[in-house]
């Protein structure tokens, strides 16, 4: 009989707890933030980033230059010029820096060369002056025998290397556009 209501009442309270079980409460507040892991291991350093050349300026691509911005020479009707004003062309950069010009079709911005240029009907160039102290770059064709203006539409950039502490650059091949891109970090 002992064993009967030991038995009984187990069953009671089992029975007892599981018809206690309700719904599901609101969640509780949160608990307060654990303690603060070790730091990880330092990871491995990046390779070395490619070094600028200092006081380097690069003009973006200019404006699309069509047949009717080339103002053609009074005197000689095979010489048409434009004008460029880059701020950034000082006397300094004029007596004694590096000045590049590179020219692209604007049909295929993909093939750049730079002036001067020469072919079959003549030449592409320019020349940098200043005048009142503001710096111009002229671009020019001189034609051996054409008298109408370049066609197609080009574009026009300009590169100027300030005179360096020492007077060393580093080796790029300057009339290699690819170069000179990849080495200055020039985007088109």
């Amino acid at each position: 009989m002992k064993a009967f209501i030991l038995i009984l009442a187990t069953l009671t309270a089992t029975l007892t707890f599981q018809a206690c079980k309700g719904p599901a409460g609101d969640v509780g507040p949160a608990g307060s933030a654990g303690p603060q892991g070790s730091v990880g291991t330092a990871g491995t350093t990046g390779p070395q980033g490619v070094s600028g050349i200092p006081g380097i300026i690069s003009s973006g691509w200019s404006a699309t230059v069509g047949t009717k911005d080339w103002t053609q020479e009074v005197t000689d009707k095979t010489y048409f010029h434009l004008f460029f004003k880059p701020a950034a062309l000082t006397q300094t950069i004029l007596d004694r820096g590096l000045i590049m010009v590179y020219a692209r079709d604007a049909g295929d911005p993909t093939t750049v060369y730079p002036l001067p240029s020469m072919s079959d009907v003549g030449v592409e160039a320019f020349i940098p002056f200043m005048d009142k102290n503001v710096g111009y770059l002229n671009i020019y064709t001189d034609y051996t025998t054409k008298i109408v203006p370049p066609s197609g539409i080009s574009q026009y950039r300009w590169v100027f290397v300030p005179p360096l502490p020492g007077g060393r650059l580093p080796a790029i091949n300057w009339k290699d556009y690819g170069e000179v891109k990849k080495a200055l970090n020039l985007t088109d």
